[in-house]
């Protein structure tokens, strides 16, 4: 039977010279590998390995950053027909110790900076080699097997790899794939997707995962391609790869190419005559490649194909499921943007698109080498997937009786859900198990988690389940509490605890909602009902007992700085527990380098400022702020201040009255309740938002003075219309938001114009209901009367989404079937102006005194 290693050597006997590997540091040091460098110093790896005492079939550990060292260190091993066992380096320093003591491994390849991590205790018994150093022992550490270690016992030659992964299993086991396995789907990869010889891949994936594995080592390996490693994953370092590099082929996780999506489109926006072109052309793109097949976005948008260095063929995403919203951008501006499904025991991918079967809503079909069931599952009529393939692993390492579990004869059933379009298309649209799918697409079970919280105190139960987060997707971990008021702890002293625990926990552990609740519901056996609490959350049923979330406000003095910080590092991680000014960004909260590049993005969204190159060891939430206040920025904030809302001229109040008279004549308007808008002193309006002409339904009654002093807060896309720009933006008092969160420039901005005697009105919706049913409230109006002490007029429209439905490019104009004008009903109530309720309670109390009007 063939293996990697002479697979890999054979296929590139005529590459000696030709450059494999290179990397970009930090410092600026670059450094490359040729085929023959690289060989040559896998054999001398080799050779440590047989001088340390290391046998055919041992088990090897490699935990390390993503280098060519890392795929050197493979290579030996594989060499040496042994069984690498891979682990993650961005694991918990006791996780790190406790696999590696699992795999009751011979021998540990690792680097200097993860020795540090561990405090370069490693071992005491088996050699731990340094991949940096010529496989030289690690400081303080063994060269060979010390006297006295058993061989090892269940060696087996045939198996490649073992993965950790918590996968459909309970605990973190083990997943074993075999030399076979691997290079059937690594050239079936290569064959489905058209890769050629001459590829070059930027690799972002660690080699630890399995994704990792095939994309970004044994593919271009087996290939005779390419790749480009860069020590620090920032977006500066990624831009720079691409423009210097110029990859032809790019895979990473979805949540990146989504991130990319959002910062080329804000971009875009951000010219009048860029955003008239997108806007134009974009979907002329897509229906255009839909339909005939002609991809004319690859010559339209080439400046987004050169921001990918110009030479981008494939990018590749997998690891969870992805925005259709930017899958159809990378499709319409003429990239190929593959979706894939696999999972870590099926080997990847298993589904997934090509260049014959591009679609952006789907995972696509099948590989030639898989075959698929649905399996009806029982008193239901959701399918879960069942497969097989000669790919497969061989099993859960140490663990038969998991793997028995995993099967249903010769089918492995993925505990994932699936629906069948006419095409033959798959889409994943759900689990069937209790694991928790993450953004990143890691799976974990809520029983791995619950045990990491096993010390807690003051709590009965302790229980953890996945709930679906808003954005779709993925889940996010909730935990379930029952206090025992016997043992004296409050909700707030239990919240820090579970803090406290989780920042010496993996990322995957952490907690992003904490709930307290009476009792936690069970089957006979006594065990959780996780359904029942995720039916809880999803309607809205079970609060969160957390602190109020402050207001996010522009960086002006330090507590401002750290607040916004706070805010915008929740929103990456997506937690609503505390978060302190001393908490590290990287130790505590496990944030990683893509987290990183994400919050960088968000703090230059925000602030206007870039805090990338304060990323490190040790760097904290308040050290952030501190750059903030001391860093230099750009002046974003001062010309948005300055440049809304435009001041108002007598010629807008002159347009607004036209308008009243307008709609008074064409609609029978009733309101009722005007007289308790406060007379002196600022408030916030708040109504349901039904149509376009809301803002003039509720300020028909408005005189001059009420007029020219009521703000607005408006969608940023309107700005992008010269109208709106010019002449509506003044009449209305309008401030730009993005409707996705409650920006920190406009909240700053409402603030200081409340200070100054402003009135706002505000949609706490966001955006207009769709269906005339009224949506979710978001916190913003909440937020902004809490912090300036302003009242909240609850206002209720009806009628208005008759009138004018989105969707409708014109309004109904009379009642044809009743034979009169349109009626519309606008109704004020009493203001809400107590200050001592939390920002979740003032909106809802909002939000049910708009219902029930």
């Amino acid at each position: 039977m063939n293996d990697l290693f002479s697979v890999i050597k054979s296929r590139n006997l005529d590459n000696g010279s030709k450059q494999v590997m290179s990397m970009s540091y930090d410092n600026g040091e670059f450094r490359t590998y040729t085929y023959d460098k690289m060989f040559s110093a896998a054999s001398l790896f080799a050779d440590k390995l047989i001088a340390a005492g290391v046998q055919k079939a041992d088990r090897i550990v490699i935990v390390a950053e993503n280098s060519p060292e890392w795929n050197i260190a493979y290579l030996s091993a594989m060499q040496l027909r042994c069984t690498a066992v891979l682990i993650d380096f961005s694991l918990p320093a006791q996780d790190i110790l406790h696999l590696i003591e699992n795999a009751d491994a011979r021998c540990i390849f690792t680097s200097p900076k993860v020795g540090a991590k561990l405090g370069f205790h490693i071992s005491d018994t088996i050699p731990v080699l340094n991949i940096m150093d010529d496989a030289q022992p690690l400081t303080g550490q063994l060269s060979a097997i010390a006297k006295g270690v058993p061989q090892t016992s269940d060696g087996d030659s045939d198996i490649a790899f073992i993965i950790y992964s918590s996968g459909t299993t309970k605990t973190a086991t083990g997943i074993m794939h075999t030399h076979e396995a691997m290079l059937g789907t690594t050239n079936a990869a290569i064959d489905f997707n058209n890769l050629k010889s001459d590829e070059k891949m930027l690799v972002v994936i660690p080699n630890s995962h399995i994704y990792g594995v095939v994309t970004s080592m044994l593919g271009p390996l087996i290939l005779g391609g390419s790749m480009h490693f860069i020590e620090s994953m920032t977006a500066e370092n990624v831009l720079k790869a691409f423009a210097e590099y110029q990859p032809t082929v790019f895979s990473c996780v979805p949540r990146v190419f989504e991130m990319f999506q959002r910062q080329i489109v804000d971009k875009i926006n951000k010219n009048k005559l860029t955003a008239t072109v997108f806007k134009l052309f974009f979907p002329i793109c897509v229906w255009l490649r839909q339909k005939a097949g002609l991809n004319l976005g690859k010559i339209i948008f080439g400046a987004v194909h050169k921001g990918f260095g110009g030479q981008i063929r494939v990018l590749c995403a997998a690891g969870a499921p992805m925005n259709p919203e930017a899958m159809c951008f990378y499709y319409g501006v003429g990239m190929n943007l593959f979706l894939n499904y696999g999972l870590t025991e099926t080997n990847v991918p298993v589904i997934a698109n090509s260049y014959d079967n591009y679609t952006i809503n789907t995972c696509g079909k099948p590989y030639p080498h898989v075959e698929l069931k649905l399996n009806l599952l029982d008193h239901s009529e959701l399918k879960e997937i069942y497969m097989k393939s000669p790919f497969m692993m061989k099993g859960y390492f140490r663990d038969e009786e998991a793997t028995k579990a995993a099967f249903d004869g010769e089918w492995f059933k993925t505990g994932d859900l699936a629906a069948v379009n006419s095409d033959g298309n798959i889409s994943i649209v759900g689990r069937c198990k209790d694991n928790i799918v993450l953004a990143t697409g890691k799976k974990v079970t809520p029983d791995d988690v619950e045990v990491g919280y096993s010390t807690l105190h003051g709590v009965k139960e302790f229980v953890v389940c996945g709930i679906p987060a808003v954005a779709g997707g993925y889940d996010e971990v909730h935990a379930f509490a029952v206090r025992d008021e016997a043992q004296g702890f409050t909700e707030a002293d239990i919240e820090q605890e579970v803090m406290k625990i989780g920042s010496g926990l993996s990322q995957y552990m952490k907690i992003n909602a904490l709930h307290f609740v009476a009792e936690i519901p069970k089957t006979s056996l006594q065990k959780p009902k996780r359904y029942l609490l995720k039916a809880q959350v999803t309607a809205g049923k079970c609060d969160t007992v957390l602190p109020a979330e402050p207001v996010i406000s522009a960086p002006g003095n330090e507590g401002d700085s750290l607040n916004t910080i706070i805010q915008l590092v929740r929103q990456v991680c997506k937690t609503e527990l505390t978060i302190l000014p001393e908490t590290r960004i990287i130790e505590d909260l496990g944030l990683d380098s893509l987290g990183c590049i994400e919050l960088d993005t968000l703090i230059q969204d925000n602030c206007g400022k870039s805090v990338v190159h304060c990323f490190g060891p040790g760097a904290t939430v308040e050290q952030l702020a501190q750059e903030l206040e001391t860093g230099a920025g750009s002046t974003a904030d001062l010309v948005f201040r300055s440049k809304f809302p435009v001041k108002k001229i007598g010629f807008d109040y002159f347009c607004f009255k036209v308008c009243s008279v307008l709609v008074r004549w064409v609609y029978k308007v009733e309101i009722t309740g005007f007289d308790n808008i406060p007379k002196d002193g600022s408030y916030i309006i708040c109504p349901n938002h039904q149509t376009n002409f809301d803002f003039l339904w509720v300020t028909l009654n408005f005189g001059k003075e009420q007029f020219q002093r009521l703000g607005c807060l408006a969608k940023k896309e309107l700005f992008n219309h010269s109208f709106a720009s010019h002449v509506l933006s003044r009449v209305c008092g309008m401030i730009p938001i993005d409707r996705s969160s409650f920006s920190s420039q406009a909240v700053s901005l409402c603030r200081q114009k409340i200070k100054e005697g402003w009135n706002f009105l505000v949609y706490p919706e966001g955006t207009r209901t769709k269906n005339g049913e009224m949506g979710e409230f978001k916190k913003g109006a909440a937020m902004l009367s809490l912090s300036e002490n302003v009242p909240i007029i609850p206002v209720k429209i009806k009628g208005g989404f008759e009138i004018f439905p989105a969707g409708k490019k014109l309004p109904r104009l009379f009642d044809f079937k009743h034979m009169r004008r349109c009626r519309v009903e606008v109704a004020f109530a009493t203001p809400i102006t107590d200050y001592s309720l939390d920002v979740d309670s003032l909106n809802r109390k909002l939000r049910d005194t708009v219902a029930s009007m």
